[in-house]
């Protein structure tokens, strides 16, 4: 039989047996729960003109740590003959986003193409990439993003311990070609863990 007040299963009790306290199912559960799972911040990309460069922006919160980045278009693009990536960072990102996006970029061997190989005049629905590999297959994308490493050889920024804006850029593989047309979409989800 199906239990329909869960208030049953309550207690605001805490056993302390020799200074150890007992977990209270009213509180520590959902407590823990809320505060060790997982999240994601999803981060819009429109093609609303002829652009050159694609950007959306997210906010992240202070004290969360990024497991996972996934990118896909939900609306296909029509762009001029090129090849495309995706940069992911810290503050703006311009024309050299692909070599100095912080979290990820495009430009980095191996993981330089993240949306396809060879140069397009289309990017259809349903075609991205992912920080893992067996997502970035199923996704069409022949290459695994992987997190940047910055300068140096210190590791990548994943860990922020303030309220952060990330940048979601959509570059192509030259600075001159415009993505023409109206209506492309690329959602980048990016999924974190919050510590506090």
């Amino acid at each position: 039989m199906a239990q329909t007040n869960a208030n049953t299963f309550k207690t605001d009790n805490v056993l302390n047996v020799e200074n150890l306290s007992v977990f209270n199912r009213a509180t520590d559960f959902a407590n823990t729960i809320a505060d060790s799972a997982y999240n994601t911040l999803v981060i819009t990309i429109d093609q609303v003109n002829d652009q050159a460069l694609l950007t959306g922006t997210g906010v992240l919160p202070a004290n969360s740590i990024v497991q996972e980045i996934t990118a896909v278009v939900t609306t296909a693009f029509t762009v001029d003959s090129g090849i495309y990536g995706v940069n992911i960072g810290t503050g703006s990102l311009d024309a050299d986003g692909g070599t100095k996006a912080s979290m990820f970029n495009s430009a980095a061997a191996p993981n330089n193409i993240a949306l396809h190989g060879t140069a397009v005049t289309s990017i259809p629905q349903g075609r991205g990439f992912s920080t893992h590999g067996h997502i970035s297959a199923g996704l069409g994308s022949t290459k695994t993003g992987s997190f940047a490493v910055t300068a140096g050889g210190a590791l990548g920024r994943t860990f922020f311990t303030e309220d952060t804006i990330l940048t979601a850029q959509l570059s192509s593989s030259g600075g001159a070609i415009l993505q023409n047309g109206t209506g492309g979409v690329l959602k980048v989800a990016i999924r974190y863990d919050k510590l506090v």
